[in-house]
């Protein structure tokens, strides 16, 4: 038994080794216009405008974004038509915006009460 246990201490010892961690995008520099169907998701309340994710242009009038960057917005009093896009790569209160209305996939099963 003491020797099982030596064996995968040792084992666990070398996967960590040998492994690398997982590092985040860190001191990146503006593009400027690189990369021109990435955008910011924002909503609207009170006649201010808060960013919420980045997505992707993927159609014509299609913004993908992640679900879980919609998913709470309900249960806040967001309104479906209380977002829109933006693709400036400096956000200011000029714009340009775009309005559009987030609809949530219906397959998406996670709530932000248990991530």
């Amino acid at each position: 038994m003491k020797s099982k246990l030596s064996v995968c201490f040792i084992v666990l010892i070398v996967a960590m080794l040998l492994v690398t961690p997982v590092l985040a995008i860190t001191f990146g520099q503006p593009d400027g216009n690189l990369h021109p169907n990435v955008g910011a998701l924002y909503y609207e309340s009170g006649g201010s405008k808060f960013l919420v994710c980045s997505g992707t242009l993927i159609a014509e009038d299609v913004f993908l974004t992640a679900a879980h960057c919609v998913a709470w917005m309900p249960s806040a009093g967001i309104n479906p038509d209380q977002v829109g896009v933006t693709f400036n790569p400096v956000i200011s209160g000029s714009g340009p915006f775009y309005e559009g209305e987030y609809q949530l996939n219906p397959n998406y099963g996670h709530d932000m009460g248990d991530l």
